[in-house]
Parts: C-alpha cells; sequence; structure tokens
C-alpha cells in the first residue's frame, strides 16, 4: 500500500505563485523501488490490442536502436499504477482546490540515445477541449539532472494563460459537410488495404498521410513566406511543425520498419511499394482538393 502525499497550506501557497510544486520525499524509499518494480513490469509486457499503449523512437546514435520512449493507458492494466494514481488524486485534488479525476497516465523512458522536448504546455495537445484546468504530476524514480535530461520548469509562467491550443473538430462541426471525392478515395482506399491485406498493408496506406502532414507543416513554419497574422490555418501549422506530431510521425515510420520485419520480407516489397505509391497519389490528391477549392 502506498502512502498518501499530503500538501501544507505552505507548498500550495508556493504552487499558486510558481504554478509548480516540488515535493520532495513523497514516497519512502521502500515505495519508490515498488513503483520502479512496477514500471519493469510494464516494460516487460508484451505489446497487445486493446491494451496498454507503448511508444518507440529510433536511437539518435545513429546505431538504429528501438527504444521505447513512454507508455500509456496503463493504470486499467496494472494494480500498482491504478493504486498509484489513486493516492495522487488527494494532493492534485489540494492543488485545485477540488475533486481531481485522472485524464490520463504514462510513463515516460529517457533512454540513451532518446530524443528530447521542447518547451511546451502539457494542455497544449488539446487537452482544453476537456476540462479548463490540469495538474501533471511527476514522480521521478531516477535521479533528475542537468546531466542525464531533467525536467526544467518555469516560475510564474503559468498566470500567462494557455499560450496556443488546437482542437479537433466536433460531429456537430463536421454536421452537414459533404465529402469531397479526394477523400472519400484515399480514406476508402485505406480501409480497403486493412480489410483485404494485414497490418502491414494497412500502415503502408496510412504512412503517406501522417508523414506528409508532418513535411508540410515543418515546411510551413519555417517557410519565410507564411503568414501568420491573421492565418486562419496558424493552429494547423503550429501543430503539425511541433515536436510533438513529428515524433508521431517517426513513431509511425518507425512502426512500418518493425512490421515489415516481422510480416514483410523481400517478397512482399513489391506490392507494399505500390501500396504505397498509390496512397501518396491518392493524399497528393486530397492536398488538391484543399488547393482547387481556394482557387474556386
Amino acid at each position: 500500500m502506498l502512502s498518501t502525499p499530503v500538501i501544507s497550506d505552505d507548498q500550495i501557497k508556493d504552487f499558486e505563485q510558481n504554478g509548480y510544486l516540488i515535493l520532495r520525499q513523497a514516497f519512502d524509499a521502500d515505495e519508490m523501488r515498488l513503483i520502479e518494480i512496477w514500471t519493469q513490469e510494464m516494460t516487460a509486457l508484451p505489446e497487445e490490442t486493446g491494451k496498454h499503449w507503448v511508444f518507440h523512437e529510433r536511437s539518435l546514435k545513429g546505431d538504429g536502436a528501438d527504444l521505447i520512449s513512454r507508455i500509456e493507458n496503463i493504470a486499467p492494466f496494472h494494480a500498482g499504477f491504478e493504486e498509484l494514481s489513486t493516492v495522487l488524486k488527494h494532493p492534485v485534488g489540494q492543488l485545485l482546490g477540488e475533486e481531481a479525476t485522472l485524464f490520463k497516465e504514462k510513463i515516460n523512458f529517457k533512454m540513451s540515445g532518446g530524443d528530447g522536448f521542447k518547451p511546451h504546455q502539457d494542455s497544449q495537445a488539446g487537452w482544453d477541449a476537456y476540462a479548463d484546468f490540469f495538474i501533471s504530476a511527476l514522480v521521478s524514480i531516477d535521479d533528475a539532472t542537468v546531466e542525464n535530461g531533467c525536467l526544467q520548469l518555469v516560475a510564474g509562467h503559468h498566470q500567462r494563460g494557455l499560450f496556443k491550443s488546437w482542437r479537433p473538430l466536433s460531429e456537430d462541426d463536421m454536421a452537414g459537410v459533404p465529402e469531397d471525392m479526394a477523400t472519400t478515395a484515399y480514406t476508402r482506399y485505406v480501409l480497403d488495404c486493412g480489410m483485404r491485406g494485414d497490418v502491414l498493408d494497412l500502415m503502408a496506406a496510412l504512412v503517406p498521410c501522417v508523414v506528409g502532414y508532418a513535411e508540410i507543416g515543418r515546411a510551413l513554419d519555417e517557410d519565410p513566406a507564411t503568414r501568420r497574422a491573421g492565418n486562419a490555418y496558424a493552429r494547423w501549422i503550429a501543430m503539425y511543425a511541433s515536436d510533438d506530431y513529428l515524433r508521431v510521425a517517426r513513431d509511425a515510420v518507425d512502426q512500418l520498419d518493425r512490421l515489415a520485419e516481422r510480416l514483410g520480407g523481400a517478397g512482399r516489397f513489391a506490392t507494399l511499394s505500390r501500396v504505397f505509391t498509390q496512397a501518396t497519389r491518392l493524399e497528393v490528391a486530397f492536398w488538391d482538393m484543399g488547393w482547387a477549392a481556394g482557387e474556386g
């Protein structure tokens, strides 16, 4: 059983002033060892559809090593992390001034050769579409130092509010909007690849879209001719040019590589190349659809 951390009134005042609170020794040494064991258990679990989500990244050392970058959706499948999520609700509720509810939970890994994170606010990833206030609780099972890539915090910047956010369109937003033929062609092609083939065929058809958004978003973000003020697509560009989305794109490519190693082989290369090429053509037509609408 984990103990429940309790925050003092002075610590709450520090949090309100700085926007963060460092609570040292919230758990004792035995509890920290237990949390570390739980982490090792989650790492050792096989990746199964419908359970916890394991995200990978390719090592930046150039050795081609496959690294685990994070594991999400863990509390429903591990009693220890379910308990940890429960006991953290009390101190988080103290800081919120109301009962806390778990929004998401994950294990972040900082493997040798892994990528880092640029300055950001967690809520920027569209979280504000679900609630007004979020508090991230971090439990470090390893020493956090400048040398090994610790989390750096900026005091007082929470007073500036949410810097920028993206919000996906809702069903109400899309109600009555007709689907263009280019959209129909690409999305149905992806579905067809998945239905008549396997997960490798599906990923070969999806990757041109996932990577294309990253390439276009970054190109627009870096182009000095891109208009910023009054641009209706400014949030779109910011999201798809973000380091978070670039990691999504890299993860998709890495997943395609892993699936090809496991399910592919030389015998499937020609077929998969045709799938990828056709999906890329249909994705180009998808972009041309928007261009043609703007021209009209």
